[in-house]
């Protein structure tokens, strides 16, 4: 979550620890039982010159908690001469940099596989001094790279793969990478590409890259919404299932009639099966009748899956969501709620969905679709961060 354009915080996975950054150039972390605060590194300079362009995340934790991942360096707007970005991994008992990735080029955000022993990220080679003043025929270089943490607790560069150049896009957004995610198979990394810049959307992709073998990076979306159409922006979630190569992507669009000059949405909840070499829909479920509203910017589409994936909420708009159902058959079936605003730091339990709704916490039947408000006293500008179960 976002306060202010140069303060950061991140919340633990496992609740108890708040990872904060203020702009004065310090990392900080808050025990969130005893509140104890500690300074974890200092003299750091963010990345900041991708705030409010490229997708970016500074600060990104462990799924296990025990390490925090710190991305120091440029393009930052407090020193521009600072031209590149490293990945530094902190121990959060021990307090100290656990380890050092530095390799002269620009880096926008990171993302940990599930069992916390990957970390993949973007590396952005650009053949100028800064991004402003590149010209258009120069190009911006963008590689995958994953590092794994390894038996004798050090961390190595496992692969790095350049992308393919994309046609038609403007030169220093041709290969932007960004909205990792690692399958808790560790065999693979998506990511969406282009990615927005400011408050512009592009018509965005998602690929799927294998980590350890040299097999092709496939674009999921073959099929382009009705001709008809003219999209200003789609917005794109992936959600993998388990330990298998399943997965569901949602995405939406904002589009117009060509025909009517009328506004509409365009969304979709679809099951896919990846293999090395292709990509086969399996199932989906057209939204394109409910007339949704996505805003142009500050809209975070998400899926929230139960523990074990037999169902989601999605996100449509501010005021709109999707329960869905994942079938034994590998059919989806799903209910249209109309939810202002929920959480995506709810809490599935075994019977719902709890979480919170503008200023009331409410709980969602996953089995019926039916929601009810369990309180609606929450003071004027609460914000959900996290839950923590106690025995």
């Amino acid at each position: 979550m976002t306060f202010a354009r140069n303060e950061r915080y991140y919340l633990s996975p496992d609740g108890l620890r708040l990872a904060v950054y203020l702009g004065e150039n310090k990392v900080r972390v808050i025990d969130l039982v005893t509140y104890e605060e500690a300074v974890l590194a200092e003299d750091v300079i963010l990345p900041l010159s991708f705030i409010g362009d490229i997708s970016h995340q500074f600060l990104s934790w462990s799924p296990d908690g025990s390490k925090l991942a710190v991305l120091m360096g440029g393009p930052s707007w407090q020193d521009r001469w600072i031209t590149s970005t490293a990945v530094v991994i902190f121990d959060i008992e021990q307090r100290f940099s656990d380890f050092l990735f530095n390799n002269d080029t620009w880096i926008n955000e990171v993302a940990w596989s599930a069992d916390s022993t990957l970390i993949s990220f973007p590396e952005i080679k650009v053949p100028c001094f800064y991004t402003e003043s590149c010209q258009q025929e120069e190009e911006v270089i963008w590689d995958l790279t994953t590092l794994v943490h390894s038996g004798n607790n050090k961390w190595e560069v496992l692969s790095s793969r350049r992308l393919d150049h994309i046609d038609e896009t403007p030169y220093w957004q041709q290969h932007s990478i960004c909205e990792l995610n690692l399958p808790l198979t560790n065999e693979l990394v998506t990511f969406k590409s282009p990615c927005a810049l400011g408050y512009i959307p592009f018509d965005a992709n998602w690929f799927i890259a294998p980590i350890r073998s040299s097999n092709p990076i496939l674009p999921i979306l073959s099929e382009q919404p009705d001709p008809k159409y003219d999209a200003d922006g789609r917005y794109l979630t992936i959600h993998w299932l388990g330990q298998t190569n399943n997965f569901i992507l949602g995405f939406q669009n904002n589009v117009l009639d060509a025909e009517s000059g009328e506004r509409k949405s365009y969304s979709t909840w679809e099951l896919y099966e990846y293999e090395t070499t292709r990509i086969t829909l399996l199932s989906k479920i057209d939204m394109e009748g409910y007339n949704l509203t996505i805003p142009l910017s500050s809209f975070s589409l998400s899926i929230i899956a139960s523990p074990d994936d037999r169902f989601a909420i999605h996100t449509l708009d501010d005021n709109h969501i999707l329960l869905a159902q994942l079938n034994d058959d590998l059919t989806i079936s799903a209910t249209f709620l109309e939810i202002p605003t929920i959480s995506a730091n709810g809490l599935w339990l075994p019977e719902g969905y709890l979480t919170q709704s503008e200023n009331s916490i409410i709980f969602i039947h996953s089995e019926t679709g039916e929601w009810e408000v369990v309180r609606d006293d929450l003071p004027e500008g609460f914000t959900l961060v996290g839950w923590q179960l106690l025995e």
